[in-house]
């Protein structure tokens, strides 16, 4: 479906990629997180060579954890933007 002109698809009229999962960097799973800009919310896909140039990586964690929840009356998420 095209959310921009709310028709359906025709067969083979979309590209398609045989994607394979690159493990040279897997160390970096969980860890590694880059800066998308607005753009990170409203796309599928962001281009690395595009004219807004590279993204930034703003950290990388010593080791993957998740945080611990704190229970639903002391969950603060993230503000909701339109």
């Amino acid at each position: 479906m095209q959310p921009h002109t709310d028709a359906i698809d025709a067969p083979k009229s979309c590209d398609e990629y045989d994607l394979q999962l690159d493990e040279r960097m897997a160390h970096l799973r969980g860890r590694l997180f880059i800066e998308w800009g607005r753009g990170g919310e409203r796309a599928w896909i962001q281009r690395a060579d595009s004219d807004k140039g590279p993204k930034q990586i703003v950290e990388i964690r010593r080791e993957y954890k998740e945080a611990a929840f704190p229970g639903f009356l002391n969950f603060i998420g993230p503000p909701v933007q339109d």
